[in-house]
């Protein structure tokens, strides 16, 4: 993912040109292709599969997820979503989904569109999909307490909407 001209990856990965040493996690490149000094995040990773990083806000904020069972010595749910600074600092973590999180992306508002497992979010069921408010509360036009829902149209892009064929997703309010 590429912000602010920083390159922020997530992976398992051979560090300082092939030598052996292997980092597993998210790291930051310099547009020079250094690796920033002032980043830094320590997640403990549950198995084989691979952190990810989902957006970046304009603040710097990066939204990860995957499995992670701690961010720099803070024990999460792996699986959900989590925020973490421009620095690595652990800021936040989703925790009301009941199930794994995805997929999240940054809507032009700045609204978390949050796709995965899960079928409620704290005590609203909410099928596979919901948008937050970045403070972890419910968009207002998506709030199940509320009777103003937008029109949501799921479109697999191609096949069935995998982590190989995306869903586009149109709203009408």
């Amino acid at each position: 993912v590429v912000a602010n001209s920083l390159d922020y990856n997530g992976g398992d990965f051979r560090w300082n040109c092939g030598s052996s040493t292997a980092f597993r996690g998210i790291y930051k490149i310099n547009a020079d292709g250094t690796a920033d000094s002032n980043f830094s995040v320590n997640l403990a990773i549950n198995g084989p599969a691979i952190p990810t990083i989902f957006d970046i806000d304009n603040s710097g904020n990066i939204y990860i997820g995957g499995p992670i069972n701690t961010i720099n010595g803070t024990v999460v749910t792996p699986w959900r979503l989590y925020k973490i600074n421009s620095t690595g600092a652990f800021v936040k973590e989703y925790s009301g989904f009941n199930s794994s999180v995805l997929d999240c992306k940054l809507t032009p508002d700045y609204k978390l569109a949050v796709g995965g497992k899960f079928t409620s979010y704290g005590t609203y069921k909410v099928g596979y999909f919901i948008i937050l408010n970045t403070d972890g509360t419910i968009f207002s036009c998506c709030d199940p307490s509320v009777d103003t829902f937008p029109d949501v149209e799921f479109s697999p892009d191609s096949g069935c909407g995998s982590a190989a064929t995306p869903l586009s997703v149109t709203f009408s309010v």
